[in-house]
Protein backbone atom coordinates (compact mmCIF):
# COMPACT_ATOMS: atom_id res chain seq x y z
CA UNK A 1 0.00 0.00 0.00
CA UNK A 2 1.29 3.49 -0.66
CA UNK A 3 2.80 5.96 2.21
CA UNK A 4 -0.17 8.25 2.18
CA UNK A 5 -3.15 5.80 2.53
CA UNK A 6 -4.43 6.45 -0.65
CA UNK A 7 -5.09 2.75 -1.68
CA UNK A 8 -6.62 2.56 2.02
CA UNK A 9 -9.05 5.63 1.53
CA UNK A 10 -10.12 4.58 -1.98
CA UNK A 11 -11.12 1.11 -1.03
CA UNK A 12 -12.97 2.35 2.13
CA UNK A 13 -14.95 4.78 -0.19
CA UNK A 14 -15.47 1.76 -2.79
CA UNK A 15 -17.15 -0.07 -0.02
CA UNK A 16 -19.17 2.39 1.80
CA UNK A 17 -20.63 3.60 -2.09
CA UNK A 18 -21.07 -0.23 -2.66
CA UNK A 19 -22.98 -0.83 0.78
CA UNK A 20 -24.93 2.52 0.53
CA UNK A 21 -26.21 1.13 -2.78
CA UNK A 22 -27.33 -2.21 -1.03
CA UNK A 23 -28.89 -0.51 1.42
CA UNK A 24 -31.03 2.07 -0.98
CA UNK A 25 -32.46 -1.03 -2.70
CA UNK A 26 -33.52 -2.45 0.74
CA UNK A 27 -34.97 0.44 2.41
CA UNK A 28 -38.70 0.82 2.87
CA UNK A 29 -38.96 -2.93 2.36
CA UNK A 30 -41.23 -4.29 5.25
CA UNK A 31 -40.31 -7.79 6.93
CA UNK A 32 -42.32 -9.88 4.92
CA UNK A 33 -40.47 -8.02 1.84
CA UNK A 34 -37.33 -8.76 3.74
CA UNK A 35 -37.43 -12.75 4.03
CA UNK A 36 -39.71 -13.46 1.26
CA UNK A 37 -37.46 -15.45 -1.82
CA UNK A 38 -38.12 -13.25 -4.94
CA UNK A 39 -35.32 -15.61 -7.06
CA UNK A 40 -35.17 -18.91 -8.46
CA UNK A 41 -32.45 -19.58 -5.94
CA UNK A 42 -34.94 -19.54 -3.04
CA UNK A 43 -32.26 -16.47 -1.74
CA UNK A 44 -34.29 -13.51 0.07
CA UNK A 45 -33.27 -10.05 0.47
CA UNK A 46 -31.89 -10.58 4.16
CA UNK A 47 -30.12 -13.52 2.52
CA UNK A 48 -28.12 -11.75 0.19
CA UNK A 49 -26.97 -8.91 3.04
CA UNK A 50 -25.62 -11.64 5.05
CA UNK A 51 -23.79 -12.83 2.22
CA UNK A 52 -22.54 -9.70 1.43
CA UNK A 53 -21.32 -9.65 5.13
CA UNK A 54 -19.36 -12.93 4.63
CA UNK A 55 -17.78 -12.19 1.80
CA UNK A 56 -16.75 -9.00 3.40
CA UNK A 57 -15.19 -11.01 6.73
CA UNK A 58 -13.95 -13.54 4.39
CA UNK A 59 -11.82 -10.92 1.97
CA UNK A 60 -10.87 -9.05 5.00
CA UNK A 61 -10.38 -11.52 8.03
CA UNK A 62 -9.02 -14.36 6.08
CA UNK A 63 -7.35 -13.02 3.10
CA UNK A 64 -5.96 -9.92 3.97
CA UNK A 65 -5.03 -10.55 7.80
CA UNK A 66 -4.90 -14.18 7.15
CA UNK A 67 -7.10 -14.98 10.33
CA UNK A 68 -10.29 -15.03 11.43
CA UNK A 69 -12.31 -16.96 14.68
CA UNK A 70 -14.80 -19.26 13.41
CA UNK A 71 -18.50 -18.18 12.99
CA UNK A 72 -20.93 -19.70 15.17
CA UNK A 73 -23.63 -21.93 13.01
CA UNK A 74 -27.11 -21.10 13.84
CA UNK A 75 -28.64 -24.77 13.39
CA UNK A 76 -25.28 -25.59 15.52
CA UNK A 77 -24.04 -27.81 12.70
CA UNK A 78 -21.06 -27.03 11.60
CA UNK A 79 -19.75 -28.66 8.20
CA UNK A 80 -17.26 -31.38 8.24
Amino acid sequence: MNSNGTEKKTLLAFLAAQRASVLAIVDGLDTQALTTAVLPSGWTPLGLIEHLGYAERHWFQEIVTGAAEPLPWPDGHAPP
